[in-house]
């Protein structure tokens, strides 16, 4: 992935959490500060403003956690592509192992040295027929 896209949606994250949150939050200080002016002008409406704020409120909470899935979801996005991208460049293969028919366990490696060693001891301890061989995929 370009490192200006990855950087990107990064900022793009903190701008979803940052814009979902000032909107709700100056909605709920105008919301409250409206309901304490209304219960203090009409007191017997009380228990009515009480409830259609704290309705209000819920809507507007939802609008807030709207925002942080979206957030949530443009960053697993990013982490998932990076993270796919550094699979392929790491990608490694298991050795491969095979049955022998008879004879010792044969080893095989791309370095000389390891085979060389592996050898050696292979020819020092003879196995059994039907010893494993491993091969490093090369």
């Amino acid at each position: 992935m370009n490192p200006l896209i990855s950087f990107a949606s990064f900022i793009a994250v903190g701008l979803a959490v940052g814009l979902a949150s000032i909107g709700p939050g100056v909605g709920q200080g105008t919301a409250a500060g409206q309901a304490v002016e209304g219960i203090a002008r009409q007191p017997e409406a009380e228990g009515k403003i009480r409830g259609s704020l704290l309705l209000s409120l819920a809507f507007m909470e939802a609008l807030t956690i709207y925002g942080l899935v979206v957030s949530l979801f443009l960053r697993s996005l990013t982490l998932y592509s990076l993270s796919k991208e550094m699979r392929e460049l790491t990608r490694w293969q298991a050795p491969k192992i095979h049955l022998a028919h008879s004879g010792p366990a044969v080893f095989s490696s791309s370095a000389p040295s390891l085979r060389k060693k592996d050898a050696e001891s292979c020819n020092a301890h003879p196995a059994k027929p039907g010893a494993a061989h491993i091969s490093h995929g090369h």
